[in-house]
């Protein structure tokens, strides 16, 4: 009977294969015990040791797990008079576990069994039947101290055998032991267009996001996710961290991607395997899972027109196609020591404009790939042509032109522009000179986004055999005739947000150049058309000075217009006044956080009010200046400086003074003193912000 006994229990250890239920748990309790017998005098209070595996395989609700528990007991109960009776005992049973904390869980559970009783020699099988109610505290994912009470009745002789019972152990959790479990699930949740052109702007921009969801029972911290790509990343690269990360909670993340140049090896589209790591604690231990992922990757040449600037990452001044070009062309000039009667940044503009002309480049349109209709949709891609490409056969759209020509000039150190009008895409040139074809409408004059006015002359590109002149005038006809939609983007400003990359090959196919003495014949033929004179000058001159009394008188008067408007609204160290650049609203000790660009609440209020006043002047460029008092170290006063314009310029924005392209912001530190940084007054004075309106 005692075999049988044993083998039950052995039995009972061992339930149904851990495969059936992926997601079930194994936990094994070891406790020393005690057992209050209830209403029979004869047995005193004894000691004995538990041993049981709960098998979890059921998750009803969010922290509740279902169970069976099956293990064995053995006790020495004292009697009175004589030998203590001993329980050696065997059972099972369901349980519930609910676990409100990361730390602690509570289960309840009932169980039935037998029991073999034997004192002097004697002994007894019976049944017996209990329940049970114990908390559990989890010291790590492996470990949790346990304590439990519970009520057993046993089936004795002539009447029942109670006891009260508990136990306080220790419990394993082996499925984490042997298994090292993660629960922590990472979906790809969607995908976007990955171009190898773009490769360096995919480390703060998304290629794909994921969720992450928190399966594990307790919080986990210091959540950090890693993106690795094997051949087009050199490493993993961290994308996300996570503080922290409640059990049931999910979270949407973008992964960004640090590539490498082996991107620009892709001539045709593939479909690149990756992986993300996972890493995080669960209660202090470190766990770690890795999430396969494929991604598409276009070929280099692929491109979308979600964002003109996107191609200024195809003009490379590295291109060895465009450089040999470029700098044979400007040669030609160089050798006669030819100068004319233009400004150099011009002048090599004409030069390569004409070079390619006797090159033979062509303007080519494919339908069905066209500008027009490619960049009508955001959502189509495009096949576009590196320099050397645009080069070796000697023509294509007006992109791969714009992409060539853009090229050059920045190959020769001069700054290049995209004009972008609907369905069309041609180039500017920055003019160099102040004074040069004044008050030309054939010259746009613009502010770039550090705050200065920069004169650009527009070229159709794609007339290369028409002449640089006339390429010139329908390039300004067509600003003009599309002023409310053309825009212009300076290459060297949008490289900032898509780095110039160079296709590896741009070196192997050299283009045969035409002759020296043919290019600078053309030029100084172009150069002729638009001769500029010393009477052109002087009637610019007068014409420039009609202006500018024009343009003081307006901006005398809007100043007045603003201060009334302010005086009104009892806007107490504001004001407004006239400036070479515009209008200019000063706002004099403006009070932000000890050290710090927020904003408080007085001085909000103020903002608010400004953007009023600018949203009647829409689409117009706003400087914002930044000035500091002279208290500490200067470089430091002009990172605040310029921290605090940006958190103004970021209120104006909020309160629709209008759109973040309009405005550009800069930090001047103490450099610009207005008054006397000796004293209070005049420390409060310099602490200021400058919103110009400029003309």
């Amino acid at each position: 009977m005692k075999r049988n006994i044993l083998l039950f229990i052995i039995c009972s250890l061992f339930p149904a294969p851990h495969s059936l239920f992926s997601e079930s748990e194994f936990f094994l309790r070891i406790a020393p015990s005690v057992k209050a017998p209830l209403g029979v005098t004869q047995f005193n209070t004894g000691m004995g040791a538990d041993l049981s595996l709960d098998w979890a395989f059921w998750r009803f609700a969010e922290g509740f797990d279902f169970g069976i528990t099956t293990g064995g007991a053995f006790a020495s109960l004292p009697v009175q008079v004589g030998e203590s009776l001993t329980l050696l005992e065997g059972k099972a049973g369901p349980f519930v576990r609910w676990r409100p904390l990361d730390r602690w869980a509570f289960q309840a559970g009932l169980n039935t069994g037998v029991y073999q009783h034997s004192r002097s020699g004697d002994s007894n099988t019976q049944a017996l039947f209990g329940w049970a109610l114990g908390a559990q505290y989890h010291l790590s994912p492996y470990f949790s101290l346990y304590a439990e009470g519970g009520y057993t009745y046993r089936v004795f002789a002539s009447r029942p055998l109670n006891t009260l019972d508990f136990a306080l152990g220790i419990r394993l959790n082996l499925s984490e032991i042997m298994g090292g479990r993660t629960r922590v699930n990472v979906e790809k949740t969607d995908q976007y267009r990955v171009f190898p052109v773009s490769w360096a702007w995919y480390e703060h921009n998304p290629v794909a996001m994921v969720q992450v969801t928190n399966e594990e029972p307790n919080t986990i911290t210091d959540l950090s996710l890693s993106f690795f790509m094997d051949t087009y990343m050199s490493q993993p690269w961290t994308f996300a961290e996570v503080p922290r990360l409640a059990p049931g909670e999910s979270v949407e993340l973008p992964v960004t991607a640090l590539f490498n140049e082996a991107m620009m090896n892709l001539t045709e589209t593939v479909n690149a395997n990756g992986f993300i790591q996972t890493q995080y604690r669960s209660l202090g231990a470190r766990k770690e899972t890795t999430t396969a992922v494929q991604m598409p990757i276009f070929h280099r040449n692929t491109l979308s027109w979600d964002d003109d600037r996107r191609a200024a990452a195809f003009v490379s001044p590295r291109d060895g196609a465009a450089r040999l070009f470029a700098r044979y062309t400007a040669t030609a000039l160089e050798a006669q020591n030819y100068t004319g009667n233009t400004p150099p940044n011009v002048r090599h503009a004409i030069a390569l404009f004409e070079a390619l002309r006797l090159y033979g480049i062509s303007y080519v349109v494919v339908p069905a790939t066209s500008f027009a209709n490619v960049s009508a949709d955001e959502s189509v891609l495009d096949n576009v042509s590196f320099p050397y490409q645009a080069l070796y056969y000697r023509g294509g759209d007006c992109s791969y032109l714009a992409i060539l020509f853009c090229s050059m000039l920045e190959v020769l150190n001069i700054e290049s522009a995209f004009i972008t009008i609907p369905g069309h895409i041609y180039v500017a040139v920055e003019v160099g000179d102040e004074d040069w074809h004044l008050f030309s409408d054939n010259i746009i004059e613009l502010y770039g986004k550090d705050g200065i006015r920069r004169r650009w002359l527009p070229i159709e590109i794609t007339v290369p055999g028409e002449g640089f002149s006339r390429a010139w005038r329908i390039g300004a006809r067509q600003w003009h005739n599309n002023r409310d939609e053309a825009e212009l983007f300076p290459i060297r400003e949008a490289w900032e947000v898509y780095p110039p990359v160079t296709a590896p090959s741009s070196g192997d196919r050299l283009p045969q150049m035409p002759d020296r003495r043919q290019i600078l014949g053309a030029v100084q033929n172009e150069a002729s058309r638009f001769r500029w004179t010393d009477q052109m000058a002087a009637a610019a001159e007068r014409e420039r000075a009609r202006r500018q009394s024009e343009s003081t008188a307006r901006r005398e008067e809007l100043a007045a217009e603003i201060n009334i408007i302010l005086e009104e609204h009892n806007m107490e160290g504001t004001s407004a006044q006239a400036t070479d650049e515009g209008v200019m609203i000063r706002v004099s000790n403006i009070q932000f956080e000890a050290d710090s660009s927020q904003l408080i609440v007085s001085e909000i209020v103020k903002i608010i009010e400004i953007a009023a006043i600018l949203k009647t002047f829409p689409g117009r460029q706003i400087l914002i200046a930044g000035h500091a008092a002279a208290t500490g170290a200067s470089e430091d006063e002009r990172r605040l400086s310029l921290e605090r314009a940006r958190a103004v310029m970021a209120m104006l924005v909020a309160h629709g003074a209008g759109y973040e392209q309009d405005f550009t912001a800069v930090g001047y530190g103490s450099d610009i003193p207005i008054a006397d940084n000796s004293t209070p007054e005049g420390r409060a004075a310099n602490r200021r912000v400058e919103i110009t309106i400029l003309e």
